[in-house]
């Protein structure tokens, strides 16, 4: 049989040799990349998402950020709390309340193009007001003690000393002081996590 190769020039010789071999370097790259992406894959870009992100903020539920321990007093005329021989006396208590937010409210947004956490948080609530009862001492109107077991409705009494310290609460600066840590509490938590990924974190309060 004859050799094609034996009619070609010496110059269209190399060439077709350079071809052949350029041809099957080409093919050995693909394969080689190819058997590198099946024994050494290739890390996936991590991501996170609004779910984890949501997730993670409902475990923490309701969180109490700011705590307010003080003391009132209320006064009573007759016919508010039934007392045996006192028509106008004073109540003392002292009350605790918890206010914080409800981080399952919180509204989420992951922003994989620019790898920003944006958090939006609900704004502050008291969460509790507890009086102490045993902190309960009455005084008649020449302000002198007398015995709390003469007053026969103190939980209608306690209900108007929570009511009381809420009130005073709300007109108070313990509902801005609570978004104010709040704030500051998301942003400290989920900053390590973010960076970790790759991201940032953007934490503000909802307007109303």
């Amino acid at each position: 049989m004859r050799n094609p190769m034996g009619s070609m020039s010496i110059k269209a010789k190399v060439i077709v040799l350079i071809v052949t071999i350029a041809v099957f370097m080409g093919i050995g790259a693909v394969g080689y990349r190819k058997m590198e992406g099946i024994f050494n894959p290739k890390k996936a870009e991590p991501e996170i998402t609004t779910t984890i992100v949501s997730r993670q903020l409902q475990t923490m539920q309701d969180l109490t950020t700011a705590k307010e321990n003080d003391y009132g007093f209320e006064e009573f005329s007759e016919g508010n709390i039934a007392h045996v021989n006192k028509k106008k006396f004073t109540m003392f208590y002292s009350y605790e309340i918890r206010a914080g937010v409800d981080l399952a409210k919180a509204g989420i947004k992951v922003h994989d193009g620019t790898r920003t956490i944006s958090i939006t948080l609900p704004k502050a609530t008291l969460q509790s007001v507890s009086v102490d009862p045993d902190s309960l001492r009455f005084f008649d109107s020449e302000s002198s003690l007398f015995n709390g077991n003469e007053v026969t409705d103190t939980a209608e009494a306690l209900k108007h000393a929570k009511k009381s310290a809420a009130d005073k609460a709300s007109k108070s600066k313990l509902l801005q002081e609570a978004d104010k840590q709040a704030k500051q509490i998301v942003e400290k938590a989920y900053s390590p996590i973010a960076k970790a990924n790759g991201y940032k974190v953007q934490v503000q309060l909802a307007d109303k």
